[in-house]
């Protein structure tokens, strides 16, 4: 909305989705997007200032729960035998509360 209130030209169409337009790109991940959507004036000015601060708490608690979890993706390329690192210490070997831990203390939870 705020592009059609300031009567923003929004460019050319392009059919390759991953051309470089010269624009700002969209956040690649929730941990991005949480930080642009905070750091974002115009959605506090549009949205209310409260209404921001629920959602991105609301997100960066659902972002550190997922930081704890240990995926299918890990376990397979750390724990299962045949992996280059199976044998090699690793943080993610140990439990998920020493794991949560280890995530704070390198500060991987925000």
């Amino acid at each position: 909305m705020d592009g059609i209130e300031k009567t923003l030209d929004p460019g050319a169409p392009t059919s390759d989705p991953c051309a470089d337009t010269g624009r700002a790109v969209l956040p690649r991940s929730l941990m991005d997007a949480v930080g642009a959507l905070k750091a974002s004036t115009l959605f506090r000015e549009k949205m209310g200032k409260e209404f921001i601060d629920y959602i991105v708490a609301i997100k960066e608690f659902e972002v550190a729960r997922f930081l704890t979890y240990v995926t299918d993706w890990e376990h397979r390329e750390y724990f299962e035998s045949g992996s280059a690192l199976s044998c090699a210490p690793c943080p993610l070997s140990r439990s998920v509360s020493s794991r949560r831990w280890w995530l704070a203390d390198a500060n991987w939870s925000r």
